[in-house]
């Protein structure tokens, strides 16, 4: 389990840096860490199946802060480990084509976390590497 334990820690370590930012750049606008106002209605996920996605996938669901998740994927999530059924209640996990990304309503969020990537033995070749962390990481913030 070293490469969860691993992904955990970039997680956390992610999400750390995350909050911290985005309390610096919103300040009391956005109201992180603050009693009752610390609840972030929407998280989007891109890249919630792989090992840092999914760790973002689990910790935004059972924490209390997130309402809804947004994890849009090539193919259907199952069930996230360490997760009750309520809590998978809040997943939503639109099933989309990443070289033709439809317009919904649901990519309006409060918070982004984005672990889209792949590596090049799984791309097969340099494009098809650059396709996935460029192409469309650069496609989804449009």
């Amino acid at each position: 389990m070293v490469h969860g334990q691993v992904a955990n820690c970039v997680v956390q370590f992610t999400m750390l840096c995350f909050f911290t930012q985005a309390r610096c750049q919103f300040g009391a606008h956005y109201r992180f860490w603050r009693g009752k106002e610390t609840e972030m209605k929407t998280v989007l996920i891109l890249g919630a199946t792989g090992l840092v996605g999914q760790q973002l996938l689990q910790q935004a669901l059972t924490s209390h802060q997130v309402a809804r998740v947004v994890a849009p994927t090539r193919r259907k999530l199952g069930t996230v480990a360490g997760t009750t059924p309520a809590q998978m209640a809040k997943l939503e996990n639109p099933v989309v084509d990443f070289d033709n990304l439809p317009p919904a309503d649901w990519w309006q969020a409060d918070v982004v976390l984005c672990a889209l990537g792949t590596t090049m033995k799984q791309a097969g070749s340099q494009a098809a590497f650059y396709k996935v962390d460029h192409d469309y990481v650069l496609a989804c913030a449009r």
